[in-house]
């Protein structure tokens, strides 16, 4: 399916479809921030709009089987812009992200009181950190749903950026999934944040096969890496040595110690609640303890429901299934992968004509 660039202004106002952009393409993620770029010949219109500095960019997938005719996949504000002239050819590169970025320009406990927060869902406390920011000065996001997931305290914030806050309380082994659900511009809001104990929908019909089957999948990659390797993870609190406000914690997973021996690492966490501080050390070495395995595969070029569609069939953050055939030396067909994955990125490259080569980052759930 082809895809839709829409640049407009901080108000919602559409200036330009970029027809003539080149090197466009965009990311979404569950639990992380969502991002995309555009390059622009200079001396344009739309070059000068963008060296501006004040934008927005809205991408499209257009589907004339919608009623719509097309899904909305990314709303994103402009971060950068920079105008290159080389061999009588000048262009502007540009960059944007999801509001997510602004909120790691917006910062709590602002004051030497810090930030504080007697026990609450930590759903609850991620809404009430937006809330507060947007009665400040509107960020572009907004609280979307919030389900119930666990509870938490906290204190000893300083001025501490707000994605970085949401990052640390969804960062245990019990803490929510968030993922920014992009809208049209409504009253300077571009995005609604949602956030869940588990995101992640079971899709059973979303299904990517390399080699066979439905034959939707053109390439992949599997990286198996023991570069975070840890079985021994310790968190230092705040002001050690000489001013330290509570204890050193550690967790260890013997079992992993004695396949592979001791790996040990520090995770750093600007937090004064040791039951955050401990949740957090569990959560690393739940992912940490064993080898890394990540899966990364492209798409073939549209061929109706062939392919499963983001925003329709799965979204970031759902679990999908992926198998890999390969044919051996023998001439035999090999089931190489047959697993559930988790999709937590989804990033599409767009031609000049308009049309994407979606690349899914997925890991075995």
């Amino acid at each position: 399916m082809p895809y839709t660039f829409l640049l407009s202004t901080l108000g919602g106002t559409l200036v330009s479809e970029v027809p003539a952009a080149t090197a466009k393409a965009f990311e979404v993620a569950v639990n992380g921030q969502g991002t995309s770029r555009l390059t622009i010949r200079g001396g344009t219109e739309d070059a000068d709009f963008v060296l501006g500095g004040d934008a927005l960019l809205k991408i499209y997938e257009v589907d004339p089987a919608l009623p719509a005719g097309r899904v909305l996949l990314a709303h994103h504000r402009l971060v950068t812009a920079e105008e290159v002239g080389a061999e009588n050819s000048v262009s502007v590169a540009a960059t944007f992200a999801d509001p997510l970025w602004i909120l790691g320009r917006r910062l709590i406990g602002k004051s030497a009181a810090g930030y504080t927060r007697a026990t609450a869902d930590r759903g609850t406390i991620i809404a009430e950190l937006v809330d507060a920011a947007n009665a400040e000065s509107p960020s572009g996001l907004r609280i979307g749903t919030v389900t119930a997931s666990s509870a938490t305290t906290v204190g000893g914030w300083f001025y501490k950026a707000i994605s970085e806050a949401i990052t640390e309380l969804a960062s245990t082994l019990d803490g929510p999934d968030y993922r920014v659900r992009p809208i049209d511009y409504t009253a300077g809001v571009i995005g609604e944040l949602d956030v869940s104990p588990s995101i992640a929908e079971v899709r059973a019909d979303a299904v990517f096969e390399y080699g066979e089957g439905l034959a939707n999948v053109r390439s992949f990659k599997r990286a198996v890496s023991n570069e975070g390797l840890a079985n021994r993870v310790i968190s230092l609190p705040a002001g050690f040595p000489e001013n330290a406000v509570g204890a050193v914690l550690q967790r260890d997973d013997a079992a992993s110690a004695d396949i592979r021996g001791l790996f040990e690492s520090v995770v750093t966490a600007d937090i004064g609640v040791d039951a955050l501080r401990a949740s957090i050390l569990d959560a690393h070495l739940q992912v940490r303890r064993g080898p890394r395995q990540v899966i990364t595969f492209e798409l073939v070029a549209d061929l109706g429901s062939r392919v499963p569609k983001l925003g329709r069939d799965f979204n970031v953050g759902d679990i999908v299934t992926f198998r890999a055939t390969i044919r051996t030396d023998a001439g035999q067909l090999l089931k190489r992968i047959n697993v559930l994955v988790r999709v937590y990125g989804y990033g599409v490259s767009v031609d000049e004509a308009g049309y994407g080569t979606p690349t899914l980052t997925v890991t075995p759930s």
